[in-house]
């Protein structure tokens, strides 16, 4: 995506893209202050970690599988179950 100065050609075109948003640097001071209010690392992950596998659980309930079917190999805030065919 060019910039406002395009005219200018490359590479000052590249150099001041219109949707430049530092609003995720300006947060991050505060993010990482909530993160460790949150208990840090550790605990957030274990945390997103239960809720995944608590919907994991409440998903595979609700289209009759066996949440057992779906790996816990590593801890992930993430789980997949193979969805019925249809």
């Amino acid at each position: 995506m060019v910039s406002w100065r395009e005219d200018e050609g490359y590479p000052h075109s590249f150099s001041l893209p219109g949707t430049a948003d530092s609003s995720a640097v300006l947060a991050l001071p505060a993010a990482l202050d909530l993160f460790e209010r949150l208990g840090g690392q550790d605990r957030v992950m274990a945390r997103n970690n239960a809720l995944a596998g608590y919907g994991r659980s409440v998903l595979a309930q609700a289209l009759g599988l066996e949440p057992e079917q779906v790996p816990r190999s590593r801890p992930c805030p993430w789980r997949r179950c193979r969805c019925p065919g249809g």
